[in-house]
């Protein structure tokens, strides 16, 4: 846990929507956790943060690696923040989150899994930008 007391750690990076850059900020994102004691977080981060970075890279740049991504990662001494935006034209947030997980589905069950792991799941109005928490407790499994 991180000391009481500590500044928070931010990251921020806007980067190219491509697989590889992806790859590059879950690094990043891996080695702060590592640096502020975080590990037993690691595999509930990872899975949040290429979730919402592939989706930014795949549904909202269309794979165009012309196109922007932008991405925050920040830890405070009490959670764990992931920001991502895309230059697309954004989704129905709303409907997908009201609509009923397949668990068959071999796809499109990304937001399901952010609700599970994240303990507060934020977008923009248009759909574009989102926002993950995850609460940083003693003791919590991950």
């Amino acid at each position: 846990m991180i000391q009481e007391g500590r500044e928070p750690v931010t990251y921020s990076q806007v980067f190219a929507a491509t697989a590889e850059d992806v790859e590059t900020q879950c690094r990043v994102a891996t080695d702060l956790l590592t640096e502020q004691g975080l590990d037993m977080y690691r595999f509930s981060v990872q899975l949040l943060l290429r979730e919402a970075l592939n989706n930014a890279v795949l549904h909202g740049s269309r794979g165009n690696p012309e196109r922007a991504i932008s991405f925050v990662f920040r830890i405070t001494p009490d959670a764990i923040e992931i920001t991502v935006g895309d230059e697309g034209p954004g989704f129905d947030w709303r409907g997908v989150l009201a609509r009923r997980m397949d668990d068959t589905a071999v796809s499109g069950r990304g937001l399901a899994i952010m609700t599970i792991y994240a303990d507060d799941v934020r977008f923009n109005e248009r759909g574009n930008a989102l926002t993950l928490r995850m609460n940083i407790a003693e003791g919590r499994q991950t």
